[in-house]
């Protein structure tokens, strides 16, 4: 019962909000969120549930999965004003459910605040979260890398397919302990890597599992780029899906011998287009539909 009165007040809001003009983003679920915080719990969800978080990109990324499913028919909700916290979450899922806490769509996607996403998804389990990176993002805030990590992977469980960036080795330390699957994407080195550490503010130069300092065969930014442990096994490895022959300049690469065209020349992008042909390609996403979105104007 509580639960539908949410669901009604949450439409109702939305269309005041609609009515005088405003966005209405945030206020209808933060009203709807403060009657029962236990509600996106007891919404019957679709078949996929897709969460992407992350320092950076997340949005980018979003967006360009999005496009993918639209174009390949799938009936895709997200959260394209950028709203990723709770109260947003909360909004965009009330209304989208019946009365009965039905949601009414074939794909739920979600741009997901890293420090939100415990409170999204409590009990319900996404089906997939892509992780972008995990880097030293508003310390006022997030405080260390490693509370990031801590606040992502706690919420999940072996149900939740990880799609990870094979770049980052301090995301990638969840494969040390995940029993879950995990898909890695990621990028091979560019005209424009380099191969020495050009900065001292690098968040993971050490081995999450016998914590010696790691060997880099190039960088891209950061601590992003190709590395392994000397003492141990832990290291990048060959991802799933790799962005070969990078040219920023054309704004092309390759992924399986297929030629993609980037809607902005940057190596972000070449980041977010990969993990958004990783995770449709995950889920059945023909192959063909992927280019197609890819290679027109986003």
């Amino acid at each position: 019962m509580l639960r539908a009165l949410q669901i009604i007040v949450n439409k109702f809001l939305t269309f005041l909000c609609k009515l005088f003009h405003k966005n209405g983003t945030q206020f209808p679920g933060a009203i709807s969120y403060n009657m029962n915080q236990k509600v996106l719990e007891r919404i019957k969800y679709p078949k996929y549930v897709i969460g992407v978080t992350g320092s950076s990109g997340k949005g980018t990324t979003t967006n360009l999965i999005y496009h993918i499913l639209k174009d390949a028919g799938y009936d895709v909700v997200y959260n394209e004003t950028g709203s990723n916290g709770i109260r947003g979450i909360t909004t965009l899922i009330l209304n989208n459910c019946n009365i009965f806490g039905k949601f009414k769509h074939e794909v739920l996607l979600l741009e997901l605040d890293e420090k939100h996403l415990h409170l999204a998804f409590g009990k319900n389990k996404m089906t997939h979260l892509v992780v972008t990176n995990i880097t030293r993002d508003q310390p006022a805030r997030n405080g260390s890398p490693d509370l990031i990590y801590d606040a992502i992977f706690n919420v999940i469980d072996e149900k939740t397919t990880l799609l990870l960036n094979a770049d980052d080795p301090g995301l990638m330390r969840v494969s040390l302990t995940f029993k879950g699957n995990i898909i890695t994407y990621g990028v091979n080195k560019t005209r424009d890597s380099y191969l020495k550490k050009e900065c001292f503010s690098v968040d993971n130069a050490y081995c999450p599992n016998c914590h010696k300092k790691l060997i880099y065969s190039y960088y891209h930014y950061g601590h992003i780029g190709s590395y392994y442990c000397p003492n141990c096994d832990f290291k990048r490895g060959t991802p799933n899906f790799i962005a070969k022959n990078v040219d920023l300049k054309k704004g092309t690469f390759e992924i399986n011998q297929n030629k993609i065209h980037l809607n902005k020349n940057f190596l972000f992008t070449v980041y977010a287009t990969t993990a958004a042909y990783a995770l449709t390609k995950t889920i059945g996403v023909k192959e063909k539909n992927i280019l197609y979105a890819f290679n027109i104007d986003i």
